[in-house]
């Protein structure tokens, strides 16, 4: 297990698999977080007192409830995937061949201020289904955009969404590789 503050995209190839991710700092879409989430790893954020984990204590990260808890020995490893129709799942990039797993998007994380807004392209999007553009952070502009309208998301930001891409999911949730749900909420919680 991991135990750390807030890890950069730079941090992503110098981490060996730990079993789990603890931070101190951040939230479930922080870049520890999709760091984490990207190499298949629990993760659980802003847990204050992780510092104060005594080395060697067993316990249980739950990425998905976002729990920590002492456990007296291993737990037994989930495998059930929950169902992904009519959700938007979170990406950093979109994958190399479509995803079939009944989603109903795909939304790209926009990367931090200072960072260049790159759209999906028109064959990205036919390829992969409906593709928006999640922008956590309020400061980047958002000029008149071709082809997109702005949605603003209570609490996490705007939504670039494609005109013409039907509705706008109900849920946005976060997968690990095997296609577990990390974390959802509603588009409008």
């Amino acid at each position: 297990m991991l135990i750390c503050g807030a890890l950069g995209p730079e941090a992503a190839g110098a981490l060996e698999q730990p079993a789990a991710v603890v931070s101190t700092t951040g939230g479930p879409l922080s870049h520890t977080a999709i760091i984490a989430r990207e190499l298949g790893i629990p993760c659980v954020t802003n847990v204050k007192a992780a510092t104060e984990i005594p080395s060697g204590r067993l316990i249980e990260v739950n990425g998905t409830e976002g729990t920590v808890r002492p456990v007296t020995g291993i737990p037994e490893q989930r495998t059930d995937r929950a169902s992904l129709d009519g959700a938007a799942v979170v990406v950093q990039r979109l994958p190399a061949t479509a995803v079939r797993d009944g989603r109903a998007a795909t939304l790209l994380l926009h990367s931090p201020a200072g960072h260049r807004l790159v759209l999906p392209a028109p064959t990205a999007s036919a390829e992969h289904g409906t593709v928006g553009v999640l922008i956590m952070d309020e400061d980047i502009a958002t000029p008149e955009l071709q082809g997109f309208q702005v949605v603003r998301l209570k609490s996490l930001g705007r939504l670039l969404w494609p005109v013409g891409g039907g509705d706008v999911p109900e849920t946005i949730v976060a997968v690990d590789p095997n296609g577990q749900i990390l974390h959802h909420r509603g588009i409008h919680d």
